[in-house]
C-alpha cells in the first residue's frame, strides 16, 4: 500500500511538471511570435519612411487608432506607399496599384496603430509610430496572453 502510494505521488508530480513544461513551451512560443512580428513590422516601417520622398500629408490618417500613413515613393511604381490595418487587423502595406502585402502573420493582430506628424511644414518629415501587437486568443487561454506596445520616431531622409 505505501509502495503504491509513493507511486502515485512520484506518477502525479511527474505530470504536473510536464504539464507546466507544455505551457512554458506555449508562452514562449507566443511571445516569441509577437515581439518578431513586431520588429519586423517596425523595421519595414523605419525603412520606408526613411527611403520616401515626403509625407502625404492629406492621404494620412494621424492621431487616431486606426492610422493611415501615406508616403511618397522614389521609385515611380511604388507611388504612394500607404501603411494601413486590413480588417483582420494585420499590419499592411501596398505600393502604388500593387496588391496589399501583410508585414504581420495570422497568428497576431495589431491592436494599435497610430501615427503622429511631428514634422514642421517645409521641413524634413517626422513620425512617431505607436505599435501594439497582441497575440490573437480566441478561447481566452493565460498561456496565449501576450502584447507588445512600441513607440519609435523616424525622419525622411529626404529634404524638400
Amino acid at each position: 500500500m505505501i509502495y503504491v502510494s509513493v507511486f502515485f505521488i512520484v506518477v502525479s508530480a511527474l505530470g504536473a511538471f510536464v504539464f507546466n513544461i507544455i505551457l512554458g513551451s506555449i508562452k514562449t512560443r507566443t511571445i516569441n511570435e509577437v515581439r518578431y512580428n513586431t520588429r519586423f513590422a517596425l523595421h519595414h516601417l523605419v525603412k520606408e519612411i526613411r527611403r520616401a520622398d515626403s509625407i502625404n500629408i492629406g492621404s494620412s490618417i494621424f492621431d487616431s487608432h486606426p492610422g493611415v500613413l501615406s508616403l511618397e515613393n522614389p521609385t515611380p511604381g511604388e507611388n504612394p506607399t500607404v501603411f494601413s490595418l486590413s480588417g483582420d487587423e494585420r499590419l499592411q502595406v501596398v505600393y502604388g496599384t500593387h496588391s496589399a502585402q501583410f508585414l504581420t502573420s495570422q497568428e497576431v493582430r495589431v491592436t494599435n496603430l497610430v501615427f503622429e506628424n511631428l514634422g514642421i511644414p517645409g521641413q524634413t518629415g517626422n513620425i512617431r509610430i505607436h505599435l501594439t501587437v497582441s497575440y490573437k486568443n480566441p478561447t481566452s487561454k493565460g498561456e496565449y496572453n501576450w502584447s507588445q506596445d512600441s513607440q519609435i520616431t523616424v525622419n525622411v531622409r529626404t529634404i524638400p
